[in-house]
């Protein structure tokens, strides 16, 4: 059986996204700074509705559109490690 060109670089780009999601989660020891964690207590905020991009003492605060992309996660599956996490993993994946 010959595979064409096309279906191998599929299939590759397939396996090392597929590698890539399985080692993020077997060796994911949690968040590295505080970035990530406030982040997600922004986006958490956004959902609650009581998000303010405004805030004076907090640079994080006005990034609007990671704080919004990450509040969109967790609409959707809800607050949780996974989540959190979900949007570096696709942004990775979208990038290779």
């Amino acid at each position: 059986m010959k595979i064409n060109r096309k279906t191998q670089v599929g299939l590759i780009y397939g396996l090392i996204t597929l590698l890539f999601i399985v080692t993020r989660f077997i060796l994911f020891q949690g968040f590295n700074g505080t970035d990530d964690l406030h982040y997600a207590m922004l986006s958490s905020r956004l959902l609650q509705g009581r998000y303010n991009p405004f805030e004076v003492h907090d640079i994080f605060s006005g990034r609007v559109l990671l704080i919004f992309i990450q509040g969109r996660f967790y609409k959707i599956g809800g607050i949780s490690v996974i989540t959190t996490s979900f949007g570096a993993v696709v942004a990775v994946i979208m990038t290779c």
